[in-house]
């Protein structure tokens, strides 16, 4: 949708869309701010980035930052990378690319709209959450919301899980699982051919397929077949005031 949105306003003649401001902003803040932190992390890792010249280190920076929200392909062992890097390369695997691509992750926009949300909220703004003079809808924010919490509480579980059962490196068994729920593809390896997940259990393995379904399907789908849809009510309970 946001290259041929792209493609047919390529002569200016009419406003761009939101949504694809929004996306193409975000992918080109996501994509740069990746190249910079893995460039920090990874400048002298003699495993990585260390024995490349600078043209090299920035190339296989911009690979990492964009093949993480997206493909799953990789220039480097992915092993040898700082936890650091491995940390933070979960972040954007879960935030994903934009809606209506093949790539997984809770999307650009979603997590766009809830930290716009959250900046109007902070300082107690009279307006509704809005961007570039157009207002958010509330159920648009209520959605990404629900996005965001239901992904995030299904990965801390696999990861609860994963640990308890799994006796490997925390770092690396994180790793796997958002891999695994963004459906990005790529994995630290068993130290041979195979992925990471090769030294799971059947247990292990099975949650790691789960995840792959759940991340291939949406949070909303997903979580449709196993919680099922709501009755239809006529009614609506008074308001019940809490403090926060």
């Amino acid at each position: 949708m946001i290259v041929y949105e792209i493609y047919e306003n390529r002569k200016f003649s009419k406003r761009i869309t939101i949504h694809t401001r929004i996306v193409v902003l975000g992918t080109i803040f996501l994509i740069l701010f990746g190249m910079f932190l893995f460039l920090s992390i990874e400048w002298n890792n003699p495993k990585t980035f260390g024995q490349l010249d600078f043209f090299e280190k920035i190339l296989n920076s911009f690979f990492l930052s964009v093949n993480f929200r997206t493909s799953g392909f990789n220039s480097i062992d992915l092993s040898y990378l700082k936890d650091s890097s491995l940390f933070f390369s979960t972040i954007f695997m879960m935030i994903g690319a934009g809606q209506g691509g093949t790539a997984g992750g809770m999307k650009i926009t979603t997590v766009a709209i809830l930290i716009i949300s959250v900046i109007y909220i902070l300082k107690d703004s009279n307006q509704q959450p809005n961007i570039f003079k157009r207002t958010i809808e509330q159920k648009v924010i209520n959605k990404a919301l629900a996005i965001i919490i239901s992904s995030s509480f299904f990965v801390l579980c696999a990861i609860l899980l994963l640990v308890e059962t799994q006796n490997l490196p925390f770092i690396k068994i994180l790793f796997e699982v958002v891999s695994a729920f963004g459906t990005v593809g790529v994995s630290t390896g068993n130290g041979d051919i195979l992925s990471f997940s090769a030294q799971f259990d059947n247990f292990g393995k099975s949650l790691i397929i789960v995840l792959m379904i759940a991340g291939r399907l949406g949070v909303f789908a997903f979580g449709l077949i196993l919680i099922g849809k709501a009755k239809t009510r006529h009614f609506k309970y008074p308001v019940g005031r809490i403090i926060i």
